[in-house]
């Protein structure tokens, strides 16, 4: 669609009106969910707790909260997956289309197609396949997700010039394997951070993952500038590392009854 636009009215007012579309529809979601959604309980006695307490005294409990988040091994591997997926996504949104036209050698009017392509696949895989995994415990298809990804890429930087098939198909595997990732991982966030601290916990965890997050975008265009499969190579490693955190995070979660029980 975007290229069709920007093929009738040229670039410029075509991103303004894109723009312009996001502001109406941000203000619109902004809108209806404070017409809707209501406060939730530990909101509700977060408010009640600190109703006399000023700015600043609020915002120096949050050393106490970082020594929460460092005594919770839980708490810190699903920090260190946040920080994983999105230098990842950072890397792949940024370098996608240029190791795509400059590499492989694909035409510039059909990158469309392939985004069109990952976007299907993923909401065919949101629908069809991640409602059977609700019952799951998240790290256990994180894994396959992780090695998904990481077999599309290894096959992106691997493929000749040209070959439109291959690309396809690590776009499809690449659109398969990240609800697997990105969904399951604000279920991971869901359940083992402690609901009482919830709030400020993400707070920290969302700004070290920023903190983490902003130098790979220069990093990446250093490594890109030697070759442009080198992101990819990056990519490939931080998802392995991710997938290793979460098998054993999974294997910590499987034991950790078993040992509750033999104390």
């Amino acid at each position: 669609m975007t290229s069709l636009l920007i093929a009738t009215f040229s670039l410029v007012p075509t991103m303004r009106g894109l723009y312009l579309l996001a502001f109406v529809m941000m203000t619109a979601k902004f809108l209806i969910m404070n017409a809707m959604v209501v406060e939730p309980a530990q909101g509700i006695a977060r408010m009640e707790a600190t109703r006399h307490q000023s700015l600043f005294t609020i915002m120096r409990g949050s050393k106490g909260v970082l020594r929460q988040i460092l005594a919770a091994p839980e708490t810190l591997v699903t920090g260190g997956l946040m920080v994983i997926v999105s230098i990842a996504t950072t890397i792949n949104t940024t370098f996608w289309a240029v190791m795509v036209t400059e590499k492989l050698q694909v035409a510039p009017q059909y990158l469309s197609l392939f985004y069109v392509v990952r976007a299907v696949t993923m909401l065919s895989f949101y629908f069809l396949v991640m409602p059977r995994l609700r019952s799951l415990d998240a790290r256990k298809p994180m894994v396959f997700g992780f090695a998904g990804l990481i077999a599309s890429w290894t096959l992106l930087i691997s493929i000749p010039p040209q070959s439109y098939g291959l690309l396809l198909l690590a776009v499809v595997l690449e659109g398969c394997s990240v609800p697997a990732t990105n969904t399951l991982l604000d279920k991971l966030v869901a359940t083992t951070v402690a609901p009482e601290e919830r709030a400020r916990i993400m707070a920290l965890l969302y700004l070290a993952v920023l903190v983490c997050t902003s130098p790979f975008g220069w990093i990446a265009g250093q490594v890109s500038e030697i070759n442009r499969s080198l992101p990819f190579v990056l990519n490939i490693g931080l998802f392995t590392l991710g997938a290793a955190l979460a098998y054993v995070a999974s294997r910590r979660a499987a034991l950790t009854p078993i040992e509750e029980i033999a104390q």
